[in-house]
């Protein structure tokens, strides 16, 4: 197919600028049009969103990572000395540079440490496209849409990078449907489709948080991927309906008949001498 979208080469910052749809938004969809209107706004970065984007940082774009991020001094903030070395330091930050406590610095290195030891993720870091922005208009809904891939290795794969408590296959298959990660890598995959005719498949790198920063490498089926673009393309359409309307609505306006979930209707068991597991 001929690329109807664009590979950019720009800033992060001017990446953030661009007016489009993204995974971040989309994902919002399926608690209602408002939730993905808020998500539009910026918001404080959660630890854990911090420490994810710092070891990205350290993995994919190491020329620029003094730019975002530095390690902040471990002083006493309760003595004057280390007060005054604390506000010196705030001081000499630059626009846009987060300071990163010692502890997260040290976690975050000893995360990148552990992908780059891992055999299968070593690989498809080589020879790659590291943060590759992309635009493209969706052509089923004429949306403007935009993606920041963690990394492209052109013919092989686009691959994403993941945080998370627990790397197993079974736990994180239940995060990745939670967070909607199916939906991301539809979306992702077919935006480099459209940006260079190519298909490829989506991979995980996953690393845990917490020692021993145990890493996996997944693949997404092709059902995951299918039920991932029809979610997007429903968010998209929704997304288009809002901006041309102006009407983002939350909830349902009107009363509502609520279900407990099944397990909750069943009674408390009653355990007697008789029956007594022992």
């Amino acid at each position: 197919m001929k690329p109807t979208g664009q590979i950019l080469e720009c800033s992060e910052s001017e990446y953030r600028a661009i007016r489009a749809a993204n995974y971040s938004t989309l994902k919002h969809a399926n608690r209602s049009a408002a939730h993905m209107l808020a998500a539009m706004s910026p918001r404080d970065a959660t630890p854990a969103m911090l420490l994810g984007s710092l070891v990205d940082a350290m993995l994919f774009s190491p020329a620029d990572l003094a730019l975002r991020f530095v390690a902040a001094p471990d002083v006493d903030r309760r003595t004057k000395a280390g007060r005054e070395q604390w506000d010196a330091f705030n001081a000499g930050l630059s626009d846009g540079c987060r300071a990163i406590d010692s502890e997260t610095w040290e976690k975050a290195q000893r995360m990148v440490d552990a992908i780059r030891a891992n055999r299968t993720a070593r690989a498809l870091l080589n020879g790659h496209r590291y943060q590759t922005p992309m635009v493209w208009v969706d052509p089923d809904t004429g949306v403007r849409c935009k993606a920041m891939c963690d990394s492209v290795l052109p013919g092989v794969t686009v691959t994403d990078l993941k945080t998370t408590t627990c790397a197993d296959a079974r736990e994180f298959a239940r995060a990745a449907a939670s967070m909607a990660y199916h939906m991301q890598a539809a979306f992702y995959c077919d935006g480099w489709r459209e940006c260079t005719g190519e298909e490829l498949p989506y991979t995980f790198i996953v690393v845990e948080s917490a020692e021993p920063h145990a890493v996996a490498v997944y693949r997404l089926d092709d059902a995951a991927i299918d039920a991932g673009r029809a979610r997007y393309k429903s968010a998209l359409q929704m997304f288009a309906e809002c901006t041309r309307s102006g009407v983002w609505p939350g909830y349902a306006d009107h009363l509502q008949t609520l279900e407990l979930p099944r397990w909750a209707l069943g009674g408390v068991a009653m355990v007697t001498a008789d029956d007594h597991p022992f």
